[in-house]
Parts: C-alpha cells; sequence; structure tokens
C-alpha cells in the first residue's frame, strides 16, 4: 500500500506559477508543430507541465492541463474554423472548431490527471508508466471517441529528426509517441518544484533522477544509430526503374466544386484532361486526379451515375464512342467521357477519385436510406478505359463525411442539422469495407516481369497507421510497390492543414516502408521515400499550394519484396503499443477509483480534516 502523506496547498503568487507552468506547456507543444515548427522544442515542451503536476490538486491537474491542451490544440487547428461554408453559416464552422478543441483537449486534461497520479506515488517505479498512459489516451482518438480525429500526436513534434523518425517500423508512430514523453520525462526528473514558494531547484535525491536520463539516451542514441542504418539499408534498396506517374493537381476553388458550377466544372475538367494530355506525351505510365475530381459520380462499373441508361448505350461491345468527347450532349459524362478518351487518345491507366453507390452486398442496415448514400473511392482505369479496381474511403471525416454515432437518432439529428450548413451532402458519405490492391503495365511485364503493385488511401487516411499497415499487408504475397494518396484539401486554402498531411505522410511511409505519392487539388502534391523524405514537390513560381501543374514523378520503389519482408509494425505490432496503453489506463483508473472510495472511507472512520491529502509527493 501507499502511504500517506500530508501535501502542503499553496496559494497566491506560487501558486499562479504552478499554473502558468502548466499552460506553458500548452503555448510550447503549439510551437513544437507547424505552422510554427520549431526543431527540439518538443522534447521539452511538457517539462513544466511534468513539473507542475504534483503540486496541483486533482481537479487543478485537471484544469491546468485540459486549459493547456486546449491552447495546443486550438493554435494548431485554427483552420478549422477557416472551412469552407455557404455565406451566412461561418458561425457553424467556428463552432464545430472550437467543439473540436474541447473534445480533442480533453484527453489531455484526463491525461494530466493520471499522470498526476502517478507523479505523487511512492512507488518509484510508477512513473515509468507514464509514456504509456500518454499514449493510451492519445491512441483513444483513432476510434469512434466521439468521432475518429488521429490529430496532433506529439510524436510529430520530433519529425524534424530524420534518423529517431527510422524506428517506426519497428512499434510505429506510437513507439515514437511514447519515446517523445520518456525524452521530457528524463528532463522533468532533472529538476522539482519545492516549499511553500514554488522554487524550481535541481533535484538532489531519488533513483530516477539517474535512471529517467539513462533510460531516454539509451533509446535516443540507439534509435539514432538504427535510423541511420536503415536509412542506408533503404536508399541502397531504391530502384530507378520505377513506374512514371504523373500527378495532376487542377486547383480547383471548394466553392466552386460543391455548389457544380454549370460553366467552370466543364473549364476544370478540360484543365485536368489538359495536363493529362501532358503527362501522356511525358510518356508517364500511370496519370492521377485526386479525390472526387471526375464530378458528378459513377455506377460501380464506370458509367455516369445519373446517366447509366444514356451512358451504357455508348458503350457498344464495351468500346466506347467518339461522340462522348465532343457532343455537348454528354457534357455532364465525366466518367464516361474520361474512359473514352483513355481509349481513343490516351491509351494510359488512370487512377482517379469519383463518388460511387453503396454496392448491394454493403446495403446491411435496415434504418439506413441508401439511396442517397455514397462511397468516396478511388478507381483504377486501364489503358483501354475498363475498370481495373475500385478502393472505397475507409476513415471518414466526422462531421464532415460521416455523422458518428450515426444509429443513435440524437446524434443523427445534431449532426444532420449541422451538416446543412455547410457545402454539400456531407453526411451520406459511407466508410469503405475493402482493401484494394491496384496494378499496372509494367514495361518488365512486357519480357515476362511481374506488374507493379500499388495501393490507394484517400484524403485524411494519411493520419491512420493501422489502415495503412493493413493496406500492406492485405493479405498478399508482396509488399506494395508504393501507395497514392489521393486528397481534395480545397477546403483548407494555403493553411498548415496541408503541412501536417505532408508530416503525416512520412511517417506512413517509414512505418510501411512503403513510397507515398500524394495527389491532391490544391494542397502540397509530392512524392516522399520509404525513408520518410520528401523527394519532389510540385511549385509554380516557387509556390507549393493553391497552384495548378503537373508533378512527373518516379517513385522511389524498394526492390521487390515478400509479405514477410514487411516491417514489424506492419506485420506484427500494427496497433499493439496503442492497445497496451489502454490496458494500462484501465487498471490506473481502477487503482484511482479504489484509492478515491478508500479516501473517503478514511475520512469518515478517522474524521479526518477536509484538507488533508493523502497523497505522496514526487519519489524519483
Amino acid at each position: 500500500m501507499l502511504a500517506a502523506v500530508v501535501h502542503e496547498k499553496l496559494s497566491g503568487k506560487p501558486r499562479l506559477k504552478i499554473w502558468a507552468l502548466a499552460l506553458l506547456s500548452g503555448l510550447l507543444m503549439a510551437y513544437s508543430t507547424p505552422p510554427h515548427y520549431l526543431p527540439g522544442l518538443g522534447l521539452v515542451a511538457l517539462v513544466p507541465l511534468l513539473l507542475a503536476l504534483p503540486r496541483l490538486s486533482a481537479g487543478g491537474a485537471f484544469c491546468a492541463s485540459y486549459l493547456g491542451g486546449m491552447i495546443y490544440v486550438g493554435a494548431n487547428t485554427w483552420w478549422l474554423a477557416e472551412f469552407t461554408t455557404t455565406p451566412g453559416n461561418e458561425y457553424v464552422i467556428v463552432g464545430m472548431w472550437v467543439a473540436s478543441v474541447i473534445v480533442r483537449g480533453f484527453s489531455i486534461g484526463v491525461a494530466g490527471l493520471c499522470l498526476r497520479w502517478l507523479l505523487t506515488r511512492q512507488w518509484r517505479y510508477a512513473v515509468w508508466l507514464i509514456p504509456l498512459c500518454w499514449l493510451g489516451l492519445e491512441f483513444t482518438h483513432e476510434f469512434n471517441v466521439p468521432g475518429p480525429y488521429p490529430w496532433l500526436s506529439v510524436a510529430y513534434c520530433l519529425a524534424w529528426f530524420g534518423p529517431f523518425l527510422q524506428t517506426a517500423d519497428i512499434w510505429g508512430i506510437y513507439g515514437i509517441t511514447a519515446s517523445m514523453i520518456l525524452f521530457n520525462l528524463a528532463a522533468a526528473s532533472l529538476f522539482s518544484i519545492e516549499g511553500p514558494q514554488a522554487r524550481l531547484g535541481l533535484r538532489r535525491s531519488g533513483h530516477n533522477r539517474h535512471a529517467l536520463p539513462v533510460a531516454a539516451s539509451l533509446v535516443a542514441i540507439l534509435g539514432t544509430v538504427y535510423g541511420l542504418v536503415q536509412v542506408e539499408r533503404y536508399s541502397a534498396l531504391e530502384r530507378t526503374d520505377g513506374p512514371l506517374v504523373g500527378l495532376v493537381q487542377g486547383n480547383l476553388a471548394q466553392e466552386v466544386k460543391v455548389l457544380e458550377d454549370e460553366n467552370k466544372l466543364p473549364r476544370s475538367y478540360s484543365e485536368h484532361l489538359a495536363l493529362t494530355q501532358v503527362a501522356v506525351k511525358g510518356r508517364a505510365e500511370l496519370v492521377c486526379w485526386p479525390e472526387t475530381m471526375v464530378f458528378r459520380g459513377s455506377t460501380r462499373d464506370g458509367h455516369y451515375f445519373w446517366g447509366e441508361d444514356s451512358s451504357r448505350a455508348q458503350f457498344k461491345d464495351g468500346v466506347p464512342s467518339q461522340s462522348l468527347r465532343n457532343s455537348a450532349e454528354f457534357t455532364e459524362f465525366y466518367i464516361s467521357r474520361l474512359r473514352a478518351e483513355i481509349y481513343h487518345e490516351l491509351k494510359t491507366p488512370m487512377l482517379v477519385g469519383v463518388v460511387t453507390p453503396i454496392p448491394p452486398e454493403e446495403q446491411d442496415e435496415d434504418w439506413k436510406d441508401y439511396g442517397p448514400r455514397r462511397h468516396n473511392s478511388a478507381m483504377l482505369l486501364d489503358s483501354s478505359g475498363n475498370l481495373g479496381g475500385i478502393y472505397d474511403k475507409r476513415n471518414l471525416v466526422p462531421g464532415g463525411e460521416n455523422i458518428p454515432h450515426e444509429g443513435n437518432f440524437l446524434f443523427r439529428w445534431i449532426t444532420t442539422k449541422y451538416s446543412e450548413q455547410l457545402q454539400g451532402s456531407v453526411s451520406l458519405v459511407e466508410p469503405g469495407r475493402r482493401s484494394t490492391r491496384f496494378s499496372i503495365l509494367s514495361k518488365a511485364e512486357r519480357l515476362g516481369g511481374k506488374p507493379w503493385v500499388f495501393t490507394s488511401t484517400i484524403c485524411y487516411e494519411y493520419a491512420f497507421p493501422r489502415t495503412h499497415a493493413d493496406l500492406a499487408l492485405n493479405g498478399s504475397d508482396c509488399v506494395p510497390d508504393f501507395n497514392v494518396n489521393l486528397s481534395n484539401e480545397g477546403w483548407f486554402k494555403q493553411s498548415s492543414e496541408l503541412d501536417h498531411a505532408v508530416l503525416y505522410s512520412r511517417l506512413r511511409a517509414i512505418e510501411t516502408r512503403v513510397p507515398q505519392l500524394r495527389c491532391t487539388n490544391t494542397g502540397i502534391t509530392c512524392s516522399i521515400d520509404a525513408c520518410g523524405r520528401v523527394r519532389e514537390t510540385l511549385r509554380v513560381n516557387g509556390t507549393d499550394r493553391e497552384v495548378q501543374g503537373l508533378l512527373l514523378v518516379r517513385p522511389y520503389v524498394i526492390e521487390r519484396r515478400q509479405a514477410d519482408d514487411n516491417t514489424w509494425f506492419v506485420n506484427r505490432l500494427g496497433g499493439g503499443l496503442g492497445y497496451l496503453g489502454w490496458i494500462v489506463n484501465f487498471h490506473l483508473f481502477a487503482f484511482m477509483l479504489v484509492g478515491r472510495v478508500q479516501e473517503r472511507l478514511r475520512r469518515r472512520t478517522r474524521a479526518l480534516p477536509a484538507n488533508t491529502s493523502e497523497e505522496a509527493p514526487l519519489r524519483p
């Protein structure tokens, strides 16, 4: 059992000093990620909070951590408040941003409460559970609690240091998060705040003031050495004969896209097609269009959704009619027109973003009306314009594409009312259920070699490590050669959301050792190698966002690997560390609850004064 020790309360300026330290961590964390992104700051950003927590009450620890968390989240997601919406409904978007800050900050408040409990135990090894405790609460945001939004992991504060990031192929972003907390904990263990004046000084006693820094140093050194070795290894395995891919960035304003402007949409289609023709002349072997840039939807077999019969009539014996390319009658038949262009002129495979209906086999919820519902899909059209496969987006943006907990009538009513204020039927997108592998003909295949195998993700799926791990594994006999992320990002203008997207994509490349290509509408279109290095970026007049252009690039593919050659993270760990964090927190909450009940019982039976605390001070 833990010994009961009276803990002195602070008041006046010392108390304000402790609160200021806790809030300082929120500010330092905010400056550790884009748009500020001061390298190295994340290694010590949580030190003020860790020093302050033992001198706060349980309620104070929660509130101070919550406020600091809201500073961190609010400063790095301000772009949500500028979301594109129908004029007059801006208040809805600001409200959504405030709600996201409140929800995301809540878990940091809970983390502060749990960390305080661990920091005030007499059992000196309790503090070693802090990294897993923080990780478990961070991991929760990948799930529908209350909606999937795994943004702003502390791991991304280390994105400036490439060598250590390479350890993600062992334990994913989860291990990097735990390491970051360990580094902060080691720095905090060197100091203490003592006395009624809350004076900061060097810690002069305690086992952990040596053990924590030594452990953190070993993790840093071993991780860096491992990373340097891995960078050399995968750089040596890079092939120079990867397929030439054309990434088309049309730079279509979100307002135009959602309102389906009758004049600007055909013009945008023509601009996309013109850039595609440039890519084909440059001998591209695959051309990609961003998320939902084939307008007006498609059936699951590649016909114009709103004129399916007319579209099929133009494909006699499976061959698209020339009239699809020229007749004004078919202006809105975008998918059919594109297939005709591929067959008659382009003769090049294309991966395009398009909305598609829900297949009958997936319409298994009795209460849903599937008529207006759609998948957000990536569709591969082969060099003859025929369907080569479909991937449906699995991780949907909460409140933007789907309604979290939609089965609950109250949630459905509230979020539907909210979504009506946005532009588009955002509440009618269904999550996909398939893990799709695409393939395209390679030059080597003509000589008896193998085709290029690749996967696709859509939009903010780059923030989900487990989704990428699943796509890399997917029961196949080989590791994908590369992954293509199709994103719109027109909602976010030139904000730091675009920089976050690239950061997250870099970690997904390292975790799976699968090179990433980003094809965006207005964002940062680029190529990322298997070591998470951005190798090529589309720039026009020195600008990498809200520009129109074409990036012709060969992904930095790795020598063909069998399924057994997948990374340790993909094959074995996946979200293992995250689930371990959940287990730690489950037991931690149980101990905290039992301790609170025991404390109340002791107060009643022994008539302890109301202001007596039975918490023990930090004993590192």
